[in-house]
């Protein structure tokens, strides 16, 4: 009846299984309530760094005005660096040219 070699048990081998069953489940609910903690805290990050985004790309967006201001100016530099190279290579035509000699002049 009595076995000499197994240590005597102040828990009830039933109440040893209630306490564990029960610090499972509780672990399972932490680890869902710090899930849920971190994909809310993912989310609103990623929401707050898209919001940043949007605003800076709309806070340094040019006004069409501007933009097209800077695109006539950039056409009539493109026009006027063309017209001053064909000057340049026309009077450099020119001096290439062999002069007419005047004959009879003098």
């Amino acid at each position: 009846m009595f076995r000499a070699h197994a240590p005597p048990s102040l828990v009830d081998g039933n109440f040893k299984y209630q306490v564990g069953s029960t610090l499972r489940s509780i672990h399972t609910i932490k680890d869902n309530y710090y899930t849920t903690l971190y994909n809310i805290a993912i989310f609103v990050a990623i929401i707050t760094a898209l919001a940043i985004y949007i605003y800076v790309q709309l806070k340094n967006r040019i006004p069409p005005e501007e933009l097209e201001e800077k695109r006539r100016e950039y056409i009539l530099n493109r026009i006027h660096t063309y017209h001053t190279e064909h000057l340049e290579k026309a009077h450099a035509a020119k001096n290439t040219i062999v002069p007419e000699w005047n004959y009879g002049v003098g």
